[in-house]
């Protein structure tokens, strides 16, 4: 009895391991930008826009991690690791755990392309790369893509957009740009933003 009562408990034990690991495994299969992500990208355009940011867009290509180098001096030895050997930001792990945060890591590693699909409610515009310069629209907001816990409950990405003035007479021109990160958690099937950062270059 005892016997079977310890097999049954290594059973469980594997399949518990087995299913975690699965699950991890799901998170990062990747096809591209999810109905999911787009849902925490309008959440947050919302907010921003409500928060006094004006009329927003997105831009169509998303960011990437980049080098997380010092200075150019420094040997390449000595030099922090580039962006897969990189640690997921500690603000991100704390909010939404470290499935959220290698989630987070792995599918910004390169650019993507924002095509919502015909099903995907999105009621922002999403402007091409080639148009961004020439877009009529106030705000371009470039978003990385969405890292999410693995029951899609928590998400954090990150954001930047230019917010620099034009000038007028009596005042001077101001160049500035805004990024940050967002936090989101999902209650009653909707996404909703918990907090974020907003640091102007």
């Amino acid at each position: 009895m005892r016997r079977l009562a310890i097999v049954g408990s290594l059973a469980v034990s594997v399949s518990l391991i087995v299913v975690c690991g699965i699950g991890h495994r799901v998170t990062f299969l990747d096809s591209g930008p999810t109905p999911d992500e787009f849902a925490t990208y309008a959440t947050f355009l919302s907010r921003l826009s409500a928060d006094g940011t004006g009329d927003v867009a997105i831009a169509q290509t998303t960011a990437k991690l980049v080098d997380n180098k010092a200075e150019s001096w420094i040997p390449p030895q000595l030099q922090p690791y580039p962006p897969d050997k990189q640690a997921p930001a500690l603000e991100f792990i704390e909010f939404c755990g470290s499935v959220c945060g290698h989630d987070f890591m792995h599918k910004n590693l390169r650019s993507w392309q924002l095509k919502p699909s015909s099903e995907t409610q999105f009621p922002f515009t999403v402007i091409p790369a080639n148009l961004e310069s020439s877009s009529s629209v106030k705000r371009i907001v470039k978003v990385s893509r969405t890292g999410f816990d693995l029951w899609h409950r928590r998400a954090a990405f990150s954001y930047s957009f230019d917010c620099s003035t034009g000038g007028t007479p009596g005042q001077p021109a101001i160049l500035c740009v805004q990024i940050g990160d967002v936090l989101l958690k999902k209650a009653n099937g909707k996404w909703q933003v918990v907090r974020y950062s907003a640091m102007l270059l």
